[in-house]
């Protein structure tokens, strides 16, 4: 099935285990997480990041601000589901710049062929980014921000979402401290390694 996508990057966590760096600005081999995400994906249609635009003003990709900032995942959802102009998104975090477009592509066949609201996978536990999302969520996601309820894994399980087993999913790993950081660049020998503890 051909499909023509709409993907957003969330982009707009505080980087805390990483000293306060903006994750989708770590590079992998001479390149930001973001530059290699929105290069791979833009295979699918279009690419735009959400989280605090000006911060990715010099990288030439797509960027809006998240309409509820702080709010985490939830938060950069709802905006992505607000400008988008398709009945499904799919979601990816910056902090995974291997995840592959196969793999996003799988997403969005599972939730168009079951009809579904969402696809995610399934490790030993929900992952609800790298994820696809459907328009008519809107209104659910605007109601559990308004309510305090953030929590997307609770959100999922309570709509009609198809969950995909991990095997075959790669990439599925997200950095989150340093040494996340410093095993990515060594797998790949990138020259960013040499500059590692």
């Amino acid at each position: 099935m051909k499909m023509k996508a709409e993907v957003f990057i969330l982009c707009g966590g505080q980087g805390k285990r990483l000293g306060g760096k903006n994750k989708g600005l770590l590079t992998l081999c001479g390149k930001t997480f973001l530059e290699y995400l929105t290069e791979k994906f833009s295979k699918l249609g279009s690419v735009t990041v959400v989280g605090r635009k000006d911060e990715f003003s010099g990288l030439g990709v797509r960027a809006i601000d998240d309409e509820t900032p702080g709010l985490g995942p939830m938060g950069g959802i709802l905006t992505a589901l607000k400008v988008a102009s398709s009945d499904y998104i799919l979601v990816l975090a910056c902090d995974m710049p291997i995840f592959p477009v196969s793999a996003g592509k799988r997403l969005l066949e599972a939730a168009s062929s079951f009809d579904a609201d969402a696809a995610v996978i399934f490790t030993d536990r929900l992952t609800p980014i790298p994820g696809v999302y459907r328009k008519n969520l809107i209104e659910l996601f605007e109601k559990s921000v308004k309510e305090g309820r953030l929590s997307l894994t609770r959100l999922v399980l309570n709509i009609n979402a198809v969950l995909l087993h991990h095997r075959g999913f790669e990439g599925l790993r997200s950095v989150n401290t340093p040494q996340d950081y410093q095993m990515l660049v060594k797998t790949y020998h990138c020259e960013e390694a040499k500059d590692l503890p």
